[in-house]
This record gives structure tokens, sequence and C-alpha cells, in this order.
């Protein structure tokens, strides 16, 4: 790393970095969830356009961490607030090569300070795959606890359950001090 980390928020600006730090995380993270075929070939694309509509105008908030010019993690939050879930956390991906140094932590902390801000009461949810163990590991490590798992999640990919990891609003403002 290039000196100490720092969080700051994602403009449209930044979608190319975004989008390729995240195919990087998921061809890591998601051999073996999603096919070889798409994560070689089509994974790209498809991030580029996912993170050009969201950070050209679709009301996400994403935190980057960076040291000097590298993209180290981001944090991205979905706009609104479910009354029983509170905000969704819609990604959230550390580089691979960057694991292990507080990245997550510094990025989650950031993210609780802005949903206690922004959503007073609210809590903090997100969705991962069962079969995803480290990104589990670092969920239970920041405080999260399983709400429920699905088995056949809408839109999900066939025979990968998910989890509902959930942080109720005394937890995320205990996390954001």
């Amino acid at each position: 790393m290039n000196g100490d980390p720092t969080v700051r928020m994602a403009g449209a600006g930044d979608a190319e970095a975004v989008a390729m730090l995240h195919a990087r995380s998921w061809r890591s993270a998601y051999r073996g969830i999603y096919s070889d075929d798409f994560l070689d070939h089509s994974l790209d694309a498809d991030r580029r356009r996912l993170w050009g509509e969201r950070l050209g105008g679709g009301g996400f908030r994403v935190f980057m961490a960076e040291a000097g010019a590298a993209l180290l993690g981001f944090a991205g939050f979905a706009p609104g607030a479910d009354p029983d879930w509170g905000v969704l956390l819609d990604n959230f991906h550390v580089d691979p090569a960057a694991k292990g140094r507080g990245i997550g932590k510094l990025l989650f902390a950031a993210g609780a300070r802005d949903v206690t801000a922004r959503h007073p009461g609210a809590g903090l949810h997100l969705f991962v795959y069962a079969a995803n163990q480290a990104a589990c590991r670092v969920y239970d490590r920041l405080g999260g606890r399983v709400a429920e798992r699905i088995d056949d999640p809408p839109g999900g990919i066939p025979g990968q359950a998910e989890l509902r990891y959930h942080w109720p609003a005394a937890a995320l403002r205990a996390i954001a001090g």
C-alpha cells in the first residue's frame, strides 16, 4: 500500500475503476458459484454497464477506500431503506491483493456513519451466497447476524442459497462511533 488508506464518496468518473475491482473480486470469490464462461468472458462488460448506471445518477452511495491512486475496496449502498431490514449494502468488495489490511472494516464504518446520519433508526442488511464462506466470515466479524436463508432466491443462481445478514440500528450506531 502507498500510505494510509482514505475513504471518499465515488462519483461518475470512478465507474471504470469500481467496475474492474468488482470484476477482480468476483473472479476471486465466485469460481464455482458463477460459470467460468461468465467470469472469464462477460463479466467486465457486465460490471461496466452496472457501475456506469449506478454512478451515473442511479442514487447509489458508494464509498471507496484508496491508498494513493490505488483503489483498495468499495461499498455500495442502495437508495432508500426497507422498513423491516434497513438500508441494503448491495456490494462490498476489497481487492483480493488488499485483503487482511482492515479495508473492509474501514469501509463498513464509513457506511455505518452514513446510514445512521441519513436514515436514523434504520438497520443495514445484505445478501451473500452461502457458498461464499470467506465473505460470511467477514460479515460475522463485523457483527452481522444471519437473519434468514433463501434457498431459491428470485433472480439468483439456481442451486445457490443466499443468506441475509442484518445489523440492527443499535449495532450500526456502535460501529459508527
